[in-house]
Formats: C-alpha cells, sequence, structure tokens
C-alpha cells in the first residue's frame, strides 16, 4: 500500500509539474515574441501583454497533462483570485505539489510503519 502512495505521490507531481513548466514555456514564447514585434514596430510600452491565447491546435500529449493537472489542482483554483496568469497558476501550482508530493509521501511513509 505504501509503495502505491508512493507512486500516486511521484505521477500526480510529475503531472502537476509538466504542464506548468509547459505553461511557462508558452508564455514566455508568447512574451518574447510580443516584444519583438513591439521593439520592430517601434512601440515598446511598459504595460504589460495579454495572457497567450490558447494554442489553436494543440498536440494531444499537452491536452491530456494539462487536463490530469486541472483535475489535480482544481480543489485549489479559487485560493487566489488575481489578473495575473503566473499567479493563477503558480499558487495551485504549489499547493498541489505541497498536498501531493509532501502529503502523500508522508502518507506512505506512515503506511510503511517507518518513522515520518
Amino acid at each position: 500500500m505504501s509503495k502505491l502512495l508512493h507512486y500516486a505521490s511521484m505521477l500526480c507531481c510529475a503531472f502537476v509539474i509538466g504542464s506548468f513548466f509547459l505553461f511557462a514555456v508558452s508564455q514566455t514564447s508568447h512574451a518574447s515574441q510580443s516584444q519583438a514585434s513591439a521593439v520592430a514596430n517601434g512601440t515598446v510600452s511598459g504595460v504589460p501583454s495579454a495572457p497567450a491565447p490558447p494554442l489553436a491546435r494543440e498536440h494531444q500529449p499537452r491536452r491530456f497533462i494539462d487536463q490530469v493537472a486541472r483535475k489535480l489542482e482544481s480543489p485549489f483554483l479559487n485560493i487566489v483570485s488575481t489578473r495575473s496568469a503566473w499567479v493563477t497558476r503558480l499558487v495551485p501550482t504549489a499547493v498541489a505539489l505541497l498536498i501531493y508530493g509532501f502529503g502523500l509521501s508522508y502518507l506512505a511513509r506512515w503506511a510503511a510503519g517507518r518513522p515520518a
């Protein structure tokens, strides 16, 4: 039972981290593209751009990873209320990693009878 909990913990964390990594890559790519076009047009301003639009044709693995991570993070989505896409994604990700990573690992050690 403890090994199952440990593997479930690792799998949950892998999906949550993977989804956040893909989000960060897409956000930084969009920011880089918008800055490059602003510099090329000579319209550089201090106003942050809107979050990256969803990809028109998302790949199936990314869609699956994001759906699983969204389900895992769904209990924590209403913790923060902000307009920042980064904070909206980072806080639920951190809480999910704390619960699934630390919590399930602790439970696995406890189920194995080892000192936590």
